[in-house]
């Protein structure tokens, strides 16, 4: 067992590690509308509160836990900051793929996988937040590595509601949703990491695609249960749903870039639903689109500790909806040496807002604090 440096075996085949990691920070946002006098955002929060059970039950099966207690005391199901992180079985016993069985993240989208302790913003960018698609899902996953792990195929079938099945919904249809992907590195294997703190000799780059369906459908008169769909409606919809998207990773000397690219396509039922905007039929056929992008530049000085990086996205939440939304951020970090701390600060700043769908009432965001990941 390991806790906080400590560590103890049963034997070669049995173990379990035990990691906690917490972080707290203050948040200040300027540049308010007039009208809007709710300034509650301005606050200390503390984000998380963690344990991570990780283990071998025998030699090929390997198992992960992780819940929040701060986001289990305030009843939280943010697909950002969620109170239940995995509950999740792998089996390697077999020669054709990996098996993962249980509650985990999706494996969509190269972010996605990144832990939010390895990055140097307290945000995840809006298109990868869980806003417009789900970050963790429970279901079987298919995995298999190729050419000393450069090729890397996923292949999974989900019950589709997200982080919302651990409220025990399900969809009326009982159909499933289904996600691919296929990444490749050169000249070596990448982790999922934003900084390069190694300070790579060879300029390392990987690049993926991803796709994920679902067909869900409402009888007549009847909604999603509260919280399935999402802040904007799309995440789970009463019709044919089509996520793809792309992203590339390049490291190299301390600096690395990061970019994706999502759209979604809606085939919708009802004529009448909301995400259509009350357009006719013989304008919108009932297809709803939406989609956006990001791109992250870091550099991490090796000697000091120290990280700085910037970001740019756009999202469009809703192609029927006049506006879309866009933002810049910076982000720096420091790692004491010798420590497992991470200080941490992030400037946000509003260029464009979807008024209608999502009104920010703020133009600036500012957080400052830390982190602490005993591993």
């Amino acid at each position: 067992m390991q806790f906080a440096g400590v560590s103890a075996q049963d034997d070669d085949n049995e173990n379990l590690s035990i990691n906690a990691r917490t972080s707290f920070y203050l948040n200040q946002r300027w540049g308010w509308d007039s009208a809007y006098t709710d300034r509650k955002q301005n606050k200390f929060y503390l984000r998380n509160a963690q344990l991570q059970l990780r283990g071998n039950a025998g030699k090929d099966m390997r198992f992960y836990f992780g819940f929040d207690i701060a986001q289990i005391i305030s009843k939280g199901n943010d697909p950002q900051n969620p109170a239940l992180m995995n509950a999740s079985i792998a089996y390697k016993g077999l020669k054709a793929f990996d098996l993962l069985i249980g509650f985990d993240k999706i494996c969509y989208s190269r972010n996605n996988q990144v832990s939010f302790f390895d990055s140097p913003f307290w945000q995840r960018s809006e298109i990868v937040g869980g806003a417009l698609f789900s970050r963790r899902d429970l279901g079987i996953t298919l995995h298999k590595d190729f050419l000393n792990k450069r090729l890397s195929l996923w292949g999974a079938m989900y019950s589709g509601l997200g982080e919302a099945i651990l409220l025990g919904y399900n969809a009326p249809s009982g159909k499933y949703e289904y996600v691919a992907r296929a990444e490749y590195s050169w000249p070596v294997a990448v982790k999922y990491k934003e900084l390069d703190e190694t300070g790579m000799v060879l300029p390392v780059i990987s690049a993926a695609i991803n796709g994920r369906y679902s067909d869900k459908s409402l009888p007549v008169g009847q909604n999603f249960a509260s919280g399935t769909t999402g802040d904007f409606g799309n995440k789970v919809i009463n019709g044919e749903k089509y996520t793809y998207g792309a992203d590339v990773n390049m490291m190299w000397e301390g600096f690395s870039v990061q970019a994706e690219i999502h759209q979604l396509r809606m085939q919708l039922r009802d004529s009448s639903d909301a995400l259509l905007n009350g357009l006719p039929n013989r304008i919108t056929k009932r297809n709803d689109f939406a989609g956006g992008f990001f791109v992250q530049g870091n550099y991490f000085h090796k000697k000091w500790k120290t990280g700085l990086s910037v970001r740019y996205e756009e999202l469009n939440y809703n192609d029927l909806v006049a506006g879309y939304f866009a933002r810049w951020g910076v982000a720096a970090c420091w790692k004491p040496k010798g420590t497992k701390v991470m200080l941490k600060a992030q400037y946000f700043y509003n260029l464009q807002e979807e008024t209608a769908i999502d009104n920010l009432n703020h133009k600036e965001q500012l957080r400052i604090g830390m982190q602490i990941n005993l591993k």
